[in-house]
C-alpha cells in the first residue's frame, strides 16, 4: 500500500485566543501555556528562541492577562517560560521571519486561524527534548502581539514504548486526500486499513517513535498527543522529519 503522500473586549479576545491555541497547538503535542516570568528548564530553552528584531516586551498586565486566560482550562507542563512583545512588523511578516530563523527545530505545526476578524498565526517546534510555540496576532486596542514559549517536551500521552506493544495500538481514524482513512494496529503486530471502500492487511513495527509499514520504506515518525497523532515523513534534502503526512484522532 502506497500512503506516502507528498473591535473585541479584553475579555473576549483572550477567550477567544484560548480556544484558538487550545485547538492548533494541543494536537500536536505542545501545550501552549505561557508562564511569564517563570523559571527552571524552560526558561533555558526560551533563550535559544530568537526574539524578532525590534520586538519590545510588553507591558507586564498586558502580557499577564492573556497568560493567565490561557491557564484556565489548561494544565501547565512543568518547567515552561513565555515572554510577551510588541512589534512594529505585521503578523505576517513575523511568522515569516521565524521560518527562516528555527534552525535545527523540526517544525511540528504551522497554522493560521481566522476568528471574529483576528487572524492568529502559531508555529510550533521540537528539539530532541525540548519545545517551543511561537504565536503572532493583531491585538486590538494593544498592536501586534508576539508570544513566545519553550520547556520540555511533555510527556506524550497515551504513554508507550517501541515495540508491538507500543503506544500506537489501537484504532486511528482520519482524513486523507478528502476520503475517511482508519487505521488499527494490534498488538501482535499486524493491522487493518479503510478508506473510501478499500482494505488492506500487513505487518507494522515501530523502533522508538519510527513507525515502518509491512517491513519496507517509506517510514513514518510518530507524534502523540491526547488521543491523537501525526505522521512525519523524513525530508530527503534535509534528513529532518518535518514533513507531515497524516493526522489521526485515537477512536478506540
Amino acid at each position: 500500500m502506497k500512503i506516502c503522500e507528498r473591535g473585541l473586549g479584553t475579555g473576549a479576545l483572550v477567550g477567544i485566543i484560548v480556544g484558538v491555541v487550545i485547538a492548533i497547538v494541543v494536537p500536536v503535542t505542545i501545550v501552549a501555556v505561557l508562564l511569564v516570568g517563570g523559571g527552571g528548564g524552560g526558561g533555558a530553552i526560551l533563550t535559544s528562541v530568537p526574539v524578532y528584531p525590534g520586538a519590545q516586551a510588553a507591558e507586564e498586565n498586558v502580557a499577564q492577562l492573556v497568560v493567565t486566560n490561557m491557564l484556565v482550562g489548561m494544565g501547565s507542563p512543568a518547567g515552561w517560560s513565555g515572554e510577551g512583545y510588541l512589534t512594529q512588523a505585521s503578523p505576517e511578516t513575523v511568522v515569516d521571519w521565524y521560518k527562516t530563523q528555527m534552525e535545527g527545530w523540526m517544525n511540528l505545526g504551522d497554522n493560521t486561524v481566522e476568528s471574529y476578524g483576528v487572524t492568529y498565526y502559531v508555529l510550533t517546534y521540537q528539539k530532541g527534548n525540548d519545545a517551543a510555540t511561537i504565536a503572532t496576532f493583531v491585538y486590538p486596542g494593544v498592536g501586534n502581539f508576539l508570544l513566545l514559549a519553550a520547556g520540555p517536551m511533555p510527556t506524550q500521552t497515551p504513554a508507550g514504548g517501541s515495540g508491538t506493544g507500543g503506544s500506537i495500538a489501537g484504532t486511528w481514524q482520519g482524513t486523507h486526500l478528502g476520503a475517511t482513512e482508519t487505521f488499527t494496529f494490534k498488538s501482535d503486530g499486524t493491522y487493518d486499513w479503510f478508506s473510501d471502500g478499500n482494505s488492506q492487511s500487513g505487518t507494522w513495527s515501530m523502533n522508538g517513535d519510527i513507525l515502518r509499514l509491512d517491513g519496507s520504506p517509506p517510514d513514518f515518525k510518530v507524534v502523540f498527543s491526547t488521543n491523537s497523532m501525526k505522521w512525519y515523513e523524513q525530508d530527503p534534502s534535509t534528513g529532518n522529519w518535518d514533513v507531515l503526512s497524516r493526522s489521526f484522532t485515537k477512536v478506540a
